[in-house]
């Protein structure tokens, strides 16, 4: 098996900090459309998906 030699230069793209997420979730509370949230935070249509997702697992509904 042959293995590199040298690291690579960039390790991908960075992550989404936990302000940004924060701040998608505030707005998705406060009643934004997902189209309005990517336009104003930056961030692509499915890591939006993915945010609430996540946030929505986190907590357990009654």
């Amino acid at each position: 098996m042959i293995t590199p030699n040298r690291k690579l230069r960039h390790q991908g793209r960075p992550g989404i900090s936990e302000e940004v997420k924060d701040n998608v979730i505030r707005a998705f509370n406060d009643g934004w459309t997902v189209a309005e949230i990517i336009h104003a935070m930056g961030v692509s249509r499915s890591s939006c998906y993915r945010i609430i997702k996540e946030r929505e697992e986190m907590k357990e509904y009654e």
